[in-house]
């Protein structure tokens, strides 16, 4: 409750220094501090383990990108509000343990359809779904190829859970452009680590570069578009 309070702090320094109506700050302070605080709850039921000061930086990002849609567009806030609230589950659990709950990443892509259709969100009901559909598609197959290749995993089906989820609220395109940026995140994450410690890690979660990339490509999907060309 008292990080939650100093969220509530934050929200109300961005409202004050953005000139929001009381009520609009007031909307903010609350989706901030009781997210925050569900969120919290989800991934310690799951790790059974109490949340570490080192980890509060997952929901300070998840506050940021919530204060940013709200400056550039309030009226759509609720899609990719929840959306960040699920990736930043997912991956305080995927660093604890190494795993990506289902019944997050599945129930979250379950929704997914019926928030586009009842909301002016550009994906429809039946592009959320087959995007959902291909993109785990595509990572399963990734996964299973490399298994053939190599007799070990090399990607959990955690991981294509979660890119379905992304996929299905922000279309198939997206989530490719997504799996890119992770991709390039989890190299630089990986040639900084040996740089530092002198070896490769044999274990490391990869849900936490697809949030990563998920959150930059929120911010400014335009650059990934550029740096792609598509």
């Amino acid at each position: 409750m008292t990080f939650c309070f100093a969220v509530a702090i934050v929200t109300y320094i961005y409202g004050a220094s953005a000139k929001m109506v009381f009520k609009d700050y007031l909307i903010l302070v609350l989706i901030s501090c009781l997210i925050t605080f569900f969120a919290i709850k989800i991934s310690n039921y799951y790790s059974q383990k109490v949340v570490k000061f080192n980890y509060y930086w997952l929901y300070l990002i998840f506050n940021f990108i919530v204060l940013y849609y709200c400056k550039i567009n309030y009226q759509s806030l609720i899609l990719p509000v929840f959306l960040v609230f699920c990736l930043t589950i997912c991956t305080e659990i995927d660093i604890r343990i190494m795993m990506i709950p289902r019944l997050v990443t599945l129930g979250a892509q379950i929704i997914a359809p019926f928030f586009c259709f009842f909301s002016n969100w550009p994906i429809s009901f039946s592009n959320s779904i087959f995007s959902g559909l291909v993109a785990w598609s595509s990572m399963w197959l990734i996964s299973y190829l490399f298994y053939l290749y190599k007799g070990e995993e090399g990607m959990g089906i955690g991981d294509a859970d979660l890119l379905a989820m992304i996929a299905a609220y922000l279309g198939l395109a997206a989530s490719f452009r997504i799996i890119f940026g992770a991709s390039m995140l989890g190299l630089v994450w990986t040639l900084a680590n040996f740089i530092i410690y002198k070896k490769f890690s044999n274990k490391l979660p990869f849900g936490p570069f697809i949030s990563a990339g998920t959150a930059l490509y929120l911010i400014n999907s335009n650059f990934f578009i550029q740096i792609l060309g598509w």
